[in-house]
Parts: structure tokens; sequence; C-alpha cells
């Protein structure tokens, strides 16, 4: 597999998180001062973004109303990038560079197709139309990735809209991306959300395809490591 980056970043701004205030934005130290950020993951990722713990920021252009974009954060053991945005960025470069076997040949055709409800995040080429539905992962325990880390009423959605686009002929799969290296598989997190775990099988037993592959950031650059596993 290439392993060069999928995504760089330089001149990255560290700082301590302090907390979390709502959704999207939360409280950091840098260097003694603090700073009211960016936060772009609503999910409370409270396994990362732990206080005290150290993180990773952009510098955002003044029209932005923060001063920073928080991307990453340190486990103590690695670095997890946990911006949602990436994990789209990882499949769009990914598919541009024939990086995954199971999409060899296949070119992005549309983002953000309407399907059903729903926006489907791509929309491939190929004899069928192929739907693909990203997300992104962040929660690791005991080397399993576990999503969601939140109740996702969208994700159960978004799962109904993909089989019923397999009804239709169509071919279509949820996609993670684990912006983490230390996984070696993935699974619903049925504590969490019950309902989605459910929801998972019903759509493997339709046709869904599930695909999930792990990634590693160590600071500056973040790398694809290869697929994982998705256990229903």
């Amino acid at each position: 597999m290439d392993t060069s980056p999928i995504v760089e970043w330089h001149n990255l701004v560290g700082g301590k998180f302090i907390a979390k205030v709502n959704r999207f934005a939360a409280y950091v130290d840098v260097s003694g001062v603090l700073y009211y950020v960016h936060v772009p993951n609503p999910t409370p990722a409270a396994e990362l973004l732990r206080p005290g713990a150290d993180v990773l920021m952009t510098v955002l252009p003044p029209s932005h109303k923060t001063k920073f974009r928080l991307i990453a954060a340190n486990t103590g053991d690695l670095w997890a990038t946990l911006d949602t945005a990436i994990p789209n960025v990882v499949f769009r470069e990914g598919i541009r560079r024939s990086l995954f076997a199971e999409f060899t040949g296949r070119t992005v055709l549309k983002e953000g197709v309407r399907l059903g409800n729903s926006l489907i995040d791509f929309l491939l080429s190929g004899l069928r139309p192929c739907y693909v539905e990203i997300k992104s992962c962040t929660l690791v325990r005991d080397g399993t990735a576990l999503f969601p880390d939140a109740v996702t009423e969208r994700g159960r959605r978004h799962l109904r809209e993909l089989e019923g686009a397999v009804k239709s002929g169509a071919e279509s799969h949820m996609v993670w991306i684990v912006q983490r290296p230390d996984a070696d598989d993935l699974m619903p997190y049925k504590e969490r959300d019950p309902q989605f775990a459910a929801e998972m099988i019903r759509a493997r037993d339709m046709g869904v395809g599930f695909l999930a592959y792990r990634c590693s950031f160590d600071g500056q650059s973040l790398r694809l490591q290869g697929r994982l596993p998705v256990i229903t």
C-alpha cells in the first residue's frame, strides 16, 4: 500500500484541553492563555478530550469567530485525529490514488448526492450506481473501534437509505475511517446505540457493504494503514 501522507498539516499549535462547552466548542490552554476554540466533532469524544490532554490545532483566518480549530488529541500513547471532515478527505484521496482495493477502478462522480431523504457522501462510477456513506470513528477500546460514541438517528437513517438503494438495484456501502492506529476491528457500540446496531444487521442482510480502514497520525501527517474487519 502507498504509505505516503493522505493529509499533512504545517504550523500546528499545541495546547492543553480544558473542557468542551457545547457540541462544537471548547476551552484550550495555549501557553497559559485560555482560548475558546472550534471543535469540528459534535460528539462528546470524552475518551480523547480529557481535561489536561495534549491537543493540536490549526490557526483559522481572522474572519472566523474562533482563532483555532482543534484537530487532534493525544491519548498518552498516541495521537488521534477527531475532525469529522477528515474521513471524507481520506476517502476522496484514497479513491484518487487507488488505495482501496475494494474500489479499484472507481472514480468519484459526485459528492453530497441525494438519496431518499438524505445526502449520501459519495456516488462512485461503476456498472451500477455505487453509493458510499463515510463515518468517522475515534473510540477504541481493547483494540476494537466502536461506533457510534453517541446515539445517532442520522446514522440509522443513512443505513435505511443505503438499504433502499440496494433494493432499487444499486450498490451501497457504509465506510468507517478510524482516525487512530490502535484498532484491530470495528463493531457497533450496542450499549451506546442498540438501534443502530440492529439496523446494521438488517442492512448487512439486505446487501449493504461494510468496510473500515484505520489511519495513523504522527502530529503532522496522517496516513492510511489498511482495512479492518467489521463485526456485526
